[in-house]
């Protein structure tokens, strides 16, 4: 069964993504970085800078982000965003 949550703002405000692999499932929500492996155990990662964001997204996640202009300096927003708001 399927239930359909509404949240205000959580897609417009919310960094989220999700990949599982074959021996974890890779899981980010703003900053937070975490993985979770087939034998129970997780680490989890707090994400300080935007390079640190962009090699998650490009190595764990496998996001092609070399033509887009500016990211970098927006990704470093958005984290410094998450850091002021206390919302890793």
């Amino acid at each position: 069964m399927f239930q359909l949550i509404q949240t205000p703002y959580l897609l417009t405000t919310t960094l989220l993504a999700a990949r599982p692999s074959l021996n974890c499932r890779y899981a980010l929500r703003n900053n937070q970085f975490t993985v979770h492996f087939l034998d129970g155990s997780t680490q989890h990662h707090i994400l300080a800078t935007g390079t640190e964001l962009r090699a998650v997204l490009e190595d764990d996640f496998h996001l092609n982000l070399g033509a887009i202009d500016n990211l970098d300096y927006t990704l470093q927003n958005v984290v410094e965003q998450f850091i002021a708001n206390d919302n890793p």
